[in-house]
């Protein structure tokens, strides 16, 4: 049926779209409240740069020790390692993640080594100008795929320098594009055709990318992620969590590019479902690897979510101007992120989750694959699926390059906060700004202007600050700040100027299922930080002597309830100094009272029941059928998941304990989501 409407398309002439050849600027009609800068704009400073550093020297500047495909030719040869889409697209999560960090660092390193892979693969287009290996010329599914993660690396590239070698080769590849990329992850390249056309004014690309979302959304068969059926309805989907974001963030590119506001409909629709069923505390939606309901404290997501969902919040900021976005990309980039990774970058979860006591290679308590010694719960280089390995190095360059930047009259956006240096031109203005800050640890943002500006100064106001302050060099102004929005300061800003930004970060209570409670503070969750035994694991080719991998146990005790559930009960204060790494060394702690749980404890098994469900599509209707039920031998051991009231009341400790709560990202094993005891009084 998809060829039948792909062909119906051609031969009404919707694919027959006259390329534009000239490559020089060309002015874009963009409706998107914000716009990117270019990439080398930002350059990191404080933590932030820290943590780019460990990348460099981790995982994101030495991923070939985790071993195929990040140690295979891959793009930058002709040689056939593989005849699958799948490497392709986790070697070009790679080195996007890649480029992008070496940019914000300039580190020679990082940049010629992710260039080689880029420069190679560009010199390797066929007699056509199609881009990747000869045998994703056809129109099997997700062939066209991996193009779009590669094609990110070349934005980013084109972002940073301009080649015009980039430029010309993604144009000649989507003018002589003989496929209909109507399938669901295919359609993603609109993606890139839309970048490309903000750069060259070709408007070939906006009528391909009308096209495909047609195309796609004006299918036949009942896929959860179509528009009208299922992202329009608001109601539950049963999707895998990468899929989903990969496609419901479209809706907010094309209406950047058409002020199509039925186009924005759908991508708001698609994430109020997130928000409303799926969200976790640390900031992150359900994915393991579909969604599941409700987000209980056991639910985990995948690492490649982290990078995919907050890269697609920052369309939504774009297409909106919506603060709430900016909000949600740090509360993910702050707690999730640092919080599936050892703080050396060289090992990581596939999956996560706010409860975790252990993190073994038996110990992977999701429904997906339970317990299939997968490595899917251990830290590790390699955790079985390669696509988490490439897509962990995209997450915090996204978010630092998208830090800073623009509208469409030219004034700059402070659009979200971490310590850096803003260096660009704007309406042939040069603009340079410090952003001193130790900000999430901190709530204290001074911009120290190293220039002046002409137009307004844009900045956020998180939605969780009730009591914001501003100071523009050294005295306080009496201007609105409303909390969950972006305040213009209408004032001229001459060179030496300093605006202090202060965003008091009070303790909340946040509440979850199963009578669970959890403590956030600003945008930062804060977890109890279980001391562990780590022992290193060998894994043969996915893992050496300075790339380990880890089984992790608790040695110190977690079966915590918590005896209190009001925010000023609980006591803030400094854990120390904020130090180059304070998602390794915890700066600040919160005293809250608990009561050990009898009986609460880790779940051994010596078997388990692995129950897969399949996606089903019969006569255009989705169905779910039982794809296999295999019994697994072994030694298991899982988190168990929060007690009742009635066990609560039953085996609580008299004793009171105080205990040390830090920022979640600085956990490693973690009680985040405790049982109430406050919900026994009047049982």
């Amino acid at each position: 049926m998809k060829k039948i409407i792909y062909f119906l398309l051609l031969a009404a002439g919707v694919f027959s779209c006259t390329p534009y050849n000239d490559y020089n600027s060309v002015k874009v009609n963009v409706y998107s409240r914000f716009s990117e800068l270019p990439l080398n704009s930002v350059k990191p400073e404080g933590w932030l740069k820290n943590y780019l550093v460990n990348q460099r020297n981790g995982l994101t500047g030495h991923l070939e020790v985790a071993g195929f495909p990040f140690d295979s030719s891959g793009w930058g040869s002709k040689s056939k390692d593989t005849t699958s889409w799948w490497p392709y697209e986790q070697t070009a999560y790679w080195i996007d993640g890649m480029i992008r960090c070496g940019y914000l660092l300039d580190d020679t390193f990082l940049i010629n080594k992710a260039l080689g892979k880029i420069h190679r693969a560009l010199a390797n287009v066929d007699s056509l100008g199609y881009i990747g290996p000869s045998f994703m010329k056809t129109d099997n599914m997700n062939n066209h795929w991996p193009l779009v993660v590669f094609f990110r690396a070349l934005m980013a590239q084109y972002s940073a320098t301009g080649d015009p070698q980039v430029l010309k080769a993604i144009m000649t590849h989507y003018h002589n594009l003989k496929f209909d990329l109507c399938s669901e992850r295919e359609q993603v390249n609109i993606e890139n055709m839309l970048w490309f056309y903000s750069r060259t004014g070709d408007t070939s690309l906006l009528c391909l990318a009308k096209k495909v979302y047609a195309c796609y959304n004006e299918g036949k068969c009942k896929d959860e992620l179509l528009a009208k059926n299922c992202l329009l309805k608001g109601e539950k989907l049963d999707v895998h969590g990468v899929s989903f974001n990969e496609v419901a963030k479209l809706g907010a590119i094309m209406y950047m590019y058409t002020g199509d506001t039925n186009y924005l409909r759908v991508a708001e629709s698609a994430y109020r479902i997130v928000d409303k069923y799926y969200m976790m505390v640390d900031g992150v939606h359900v994915s393991s690897e579909n969604f599941h309901y409700p987000p209980d404290a056991l639910m985990s997501h995948e690492t490649c979510v982290i990078s995919d969902y907050t890269w697609s919040l920052g369309y939504m900021l774009m297409a909106t101007g919506d603060a709430s976005y900016a909000d949600k990309i740090e509360k993910a980039m702050f707690n999730a992120s640092p919080g599936c990774v050892f703080k050396d970058f060289k090992a990581l979860q596939y999956f996560s989750c706010p409860n975790q006591v252990l993190a073994t290679n038996t110990s992977n308590h999701n429904h997906y694959w339970k317990g299939n010694k997968t490595m899917r719960f251990a830290p590790t280089p390699w955790p079985n699926i390669p696509c988490c390995p490439g897509n962990v190095n995209r997450a915090m360059p996204d978010f630092a390059c998208r830090l800073w930047m623009t509208t469409s009259q030219g004034n700059i956006v402070a659009a979200m906060y971490a310590p850096c240096e803003l260096h660009c031109s704007v309406n042939k203005e040069e603009i340079s700004i410090k952003e001193k800050t130790d900000y999430p640890f901190d709530n204290k943002i001074r911009f120290i202007f190293n220039t002046g500006l002409k137009e307004p100064f844009i900045f956020r106001i998180p939605s969780w600050c009730a009591n914001p302050g501003i100071q523009i060099n050294g005295k306080n102004e009496n201007i609105e700040l409303k909390p969950g929005t972006y305040v213009q300061l209408n004032r001229q800003i001459k060179k030496g100027d300093t605006i202090t930004l202060m965003l008091p970060q009070d303790i909340r209570i946040s509440r979850w299922p199963d009578n669970g409670i959890a403590v956030e503070r600003g945008p930062l969750v804060y977890s109890l930080n279980i001391k562990g035994s780590w022992t290193q694991v060998e894994e043969e080719k996915y893992s050496t002597k300075d790339f380990p991998a880890w089984n992790g146990i608790p040695e110190s005790p977690w079966n915590y309830a918590m005896c209190m559930d009001k925010p000023e009960s609980f006591i803030f204060k400094a854990a120390g100094t904020i130090s180059g790494n304070p998602w390794e060394n915890p700066p600040y702690e919160i005293k809250a009272t608990a009561k050990l749980i009898k009986g609460w404890k880790i779940i051994y098994q010596d078997t388990v029941m692995n129950q897969r469900w399949s996606k089903v599509v019969e006569n255009g209707v989705i169905t779910h059928k039982l794809f296999d039920n295999i019994l697994y031998t072994g030694k298991f051991a899982f988190t168990p998941k929060l007690p009742d009231i009635t066990y609560l009341k039953k085996n609580a400790e008299e004793k009171i304990d105080t205990i040390s709560l830090v920022p979640y990202g600085c956990t490693r094993l973690r009680i985040t989501i405790f049982p109430d005891l406050e919900a026994l009084k009047g049982q």
